[in-house]
């Protein structure tokens, strides 16, 4: 076991303008020690608060004792500034560090993905400025930057193969990426690839690699007006940066999954680096002022829309202008405080009230309509793998290696009376494996869930659901003599309920509007979502249009008349 003063090695450095470094210290004196083994039972029973109370007492009492591998007196030299040294008022920013590295110490050790580290005691260390090996297509496309995602990453001493890579975020004002022509390209290269394996998967060869074409030919233009802005004048960049932005957010628009990869590639870094390492498992939102700290898996990010950018200055070694780029914005994973308790208080209007509950009602939507689709494609899985067990069942080898010709096929079964009980046999198990199969996917087909109609009671206020009721009563006695034959609408429930069934295999509407007004397009189907953001230039273009339109029609409308 290694003695109290032996942990002062395995301490990171602590620069005074990177907190990466004092998160990794914090880790490495609490997780790594063996005797915090106390610390480390507590969160891994998920006592928080108790184990949080103790960090806290520790590190306040580190502050105080310069023997402490925690104190500002044990750091080394080349932890401070080369030009200036250590200076008596930086002090005061190490101790800050340390404290907010309490919560991203306890953030991580909520995070699925971080448990196992935390069970088996391992360190951490810098990772920020390391560099990992390219991938090919990555490379190929454009893309140089070698830096890991990772600002810092947890290792296993005796496996170099483990490594967990954590990726440090300051909150608003972070970025995924900030991403010039080469690296522009081999980001989405690299995503475009992902994307259409995972949503093209039935597709031809051919298509798949036309989609892909078609995908970076868009991403091309963009790569292409970055260039040219290096030389153009300030008018003519806001320009480029313009036309940059329209083919970006028409390429979210057609290929809405392909900007989720995007932001998943910028993130993690996955796809872009040849192996794990340089990769960023986890994104950890650092404390801010009175938000404490949060963790999550680099697939649970949220994503944001590429946003075309000016150039960031000239070079400093050339002093020639940089091109543009293209950034990725991060959004964290939580509220402030304020905002917390405001939600806990509950909506204060009858529209706020409304609008909470169709927010919950379609976040369940999503949930089950997920979970659907999953087990779709689950049992699409198995039974795609039955089918082809069953033609192999069906072909006939020879003594010499070679499948029977078909036209032999009887023949050679009569002759190998064995071969062709076993070829039965396992046909016969084929056969009820794809029975099986699709059995289950008709029942998971049967159990879509329904979808709300437009006139539920959740878009329709009670007032006007009052005032809507009593026509019914209100029809003549003739009119209702007439209508008597009309079965009533308990007798015919399926025909209420079966517009209400939507096939999986309904065209994808990427040209819906939301003309209700109620921010969500294709109402009432499965392919319900929030209405796409408009950015103000098109949303000016298109109003502009519309009153083309409106003047145009006015004047037919006068020509009629004289």
């Amino acid at each position: 076991m290694k003695t109290f003063q032996e942990f002062i090695l395995i301490c990171e450095a602590l620069n005074k303008t990177h907190d990466e470094n004092s998160q990794s210290k914090i880790w490495n004196y609490f997780i790594g020690n063996p005797e915090q083994q106390g610390i480390r039972d507590l969160l891994l029973k998920k006592d928080y608060e108790s184990a949080k109370i103790l960090i806290r007492q520790e590190v306040e009492k580190a502050k105080q004792n310069r023997e402490h591998p925690l104190n500002f007196q044990n750091a080394r030299e080349d932890e401070f500034s080369q030009k200036s040294g250590r200076q008596p008022g930086d002090e005061r920013p190490y101790n800050k560090f340390l404290d907010d590295s309490i919560s991203g110490l306890l953030a991580l050790s909520k995070e699925k993905k971080i448990r196992k580290s935390i069970e088996k005691g391992l360190p951490t260390r810098v990772a920020g400025k390391s560099q990992a090996e390219l991938s090919k297509r990555f490379n190929r496309d454009g893309g140089t930057d070698k830096t890991s995602k990772g600002d810092i990453e947890i290792y296993d001493p005796d496996n170099d193969k483990f490594k967990v890579g954590v990726s440090i975020k300051k909150g608003k004002g972070a970025q995924l990426a900030s991403a010039e022509s080469g690296e522009l390209k081999g980001m989405v290269s690299s995503a475009a690839r992902q994307y259409v394996k995972k949503f093209h998967s039935n597709k031809s060869r051919e298509e798949k690699e036309k989609i892909e074409r078609e995908i970076m030919g868009r991403i091309e233009k963009v790569s292409q007006n970055q260039i040219d802005m290096r030389t153009a004048d300030r008018d003519t960049q806001k320009n480029l940066k313009i036309s940059s932005q329209e083919v970006l957010d028409n390429l979210n628009n057609d290929y809405p999954q392909l900007t989720r990869i995007i932001n998943q590639v910028a993130t993690s870094g996955k796809g872009k680096f040849k192996s794990q390492q340089g990769v960023a498992d986890v994104v950890l939102t650092g404390k801010e002022g009175d938000v404490e700290a949060s963790a999550i898996s680099s697939e649970r990010q949220k994503s944001s829309n590429l946003r075309a950018a000016l150039p960031k200055g000239k070079n400093k070694s050339t002093g020639v202008s940089r091109p543009g780029n293209t950034k990725i914005d991060y959004k964290p994973e939580k509220e402030s405080k304020s905002n917390q308790a405001q939600a806990q208080q509950g909506p204060k209007t009858l529209k706020q009230f409304e609008r909470q509950a169709r927010i919950v009602e379609l976040k369940a939507k999503k949930e089950a309509q997920a979970q659907q689709a999953a087990a779709e494609s689950e049992a699409q899985a198995e039974l795609t793998q039955a089918e082809k067990t069953k033609e192999r069942a069906e072909r006939i080898i020879g003594p010499g290696g070679k499948r029977v010709l078909r036209q032999h096929v009887g023949a050679f079964l009569a002759n190998n009376p064995d071969k062709a009980q076993q070829r039965s046999l396992k046909i016969s198990a084929a056969q009820q494996n794809i029975d099986a199969s699709t059995a289950n996917i008709n029942a998971l087909a049967a159990s879509t869930p329904e979808q709300p109609q437009p006139s539920t009671p959740e878009q329709v206020p009670p007032e006007q659901q009052q005032q809507q009721a009593p026509p019914q009563e209100q029809v003549p006695p003739e009119q209702q003599q007439q209508q008597a034959p009309a079965p009533a609408p308990e007798q015919q429930p399926t025909q209420t309920q079966q517009p209400m069934v939507k096939s999986k295999s309904e065209p994808y509407k990427k040209d819906a509007i939301d003309r209700d007004g109620d921010g969500l397009v294709q109402d009432g189907t499965p392919h319900e979502r929030p209405a796409p953001q408009v950015s103000p230039e098109l949303k000016k273009k298109k109003n502009a249009g519309e009153r083309m339109a409106s003047a145009y029609d006015k004047k037919v409308d006068e020509l009629i008349k004289t």
